[in-house]
């Protein structure tokens, strides 16, 4: 499967995993999401389904070298995060593979994969109540809440609940408990809503405002003081070139190597080549869009690892003025 073919997949699941309770970190979430891309969910099923470690790398920008032991490390603690479902009145485990075939050596290697028995009604032979999620979009979340945030805010008319209202051109608005949000995603703690807010929930929003087709803004409802459910108001975008802000992408973390080395010099200009990058994409989206200075402190690091004086300099005279700018503005 090569990328081009990916934007024409989806990920089905009957609507009752809409609500089921599950956890999953990113490499095993990334694990299921792509074994459901590749099953024919109208059809039953034909036993194991094969993800090659260089389609999985080359779905999810890992490195090829790395991914076939990200991949074992997934797959073999997988079964250790169940699902846990209502099923008439009465709460199932069920688990998400039975057989798994790894090779256990080797940076490359095909690996295949087979649903439990007690999950198969969940994903084949899926005649009406289930949801479709294109892989292009889900494949670019990050967590597992904003993955099961994208399927509630996309499909949650289907959840069988009084929470959802239609808007105008083709516009909705769906309400959610917090704690029932929590408690599906298996988050633990966060109970002061700004803390839920500043940490889970607006990061999830951003994220998915930025790489799917939904436009998503929400406002806290309270019961009496306490902010106890989130009335989200969601638009399906029709273009799929929609322009949004750019996401500040992760850093590398510093290698335990010494200072000056090859290795120490390969990171940081990676972190440049990220936050320059950025910084790029600002401008593209709105010019007046600047690096937070934070991050221009660290460039400035990065320049002075490599040895690069000239961009150094620069950076350090950016700094300068936008403190004495920003020191002036509030004597103003």
């Amino acid at each position: 499967m090569s990328l081009p073919e990916l934007s024409d997949i989806t990920v089905n699941q009957s609507n009752e995993l809409l609500s089921a309770q599950y956890t999953l970190p990113l490499p095993q979430f990334r694990i299921v999401l792509m074994s459901l891309s590749k099953v024919n969910s109208s059809k039953s099923s034909v036993g194991s389904v094969t993800i090659t470690s260089r389609e999985f790398a080359e779905a999810y920008g890992y490195d090829v070298t790395d991914c076939a032991q990200i991949m074992r490390d997934a797959i073999k603690s997988i079964n250790k995060s169940p699902i846990n479902m209502i099923v008439e009145d009465r709460l199932r485990t069920f688990h998400w593979f039975e057989v798994t075939d790894v090779p256990r050596v080797g940076d490359e290697g095909v690996f295949k994969i087979q649903f439990s028995k007690s999950i198969e009604p969940f994903v084949f032979e899926l005649k009406n109540n289930y949801s479709i999620s294109e892989f292009k979009y889900v494949k670019q979340l990050t967590t597992l809440f904003q993955f099961r945030l994208y399927q509630w805010l996309k499909d949650g008319q289907f959840l069988g609940m009084n929470n959802f209202q239609k808007g105008s051109n083709g516009s909705h608005s769906i309400k959610f408990e917090i704690e029932w949000m929590k408690e599906r995603a298996n988050i633990s703690g966060y109970d002061d809503w700004s803390d839920f807010k500043k940490r889970i929930l607006q990061p999830s929003v951003d994220h998915i405002n930025a790489s799917t087709n939904l436009s998503v803004t929400y406002e806290p409802v309270k019961t009496g003081r306490k902010t106890t459910h989130i009335r989200f108001y969601v638009l399906k975008e029709n273009s799929v070139d929609v322009i949004t802000k750019p996401i500040r992408p992760r850093l590398k973390r510093r290698p335990k190597v010494a200072s000056g080395s090859d290795a120490h010099g390969k990171w940081a200009r990676t972190n440049i080549a990220l936050l320059v990058g950025y910084e790029s994409e600002l401008k593209d989206y709105d010019p007046s869009e600047k690096l937070a200075i934070d991050d221009v402190r660290r460039l400035i690091d990065y320049y002075k690892v490599i040895g690069s004086k000239f961009e150094q300099k620069e950076r350090e005279l950016e700094v300068k003025e936008r403190v004495e700018s920003k020191a002036n503005s509030s004597t103003k």
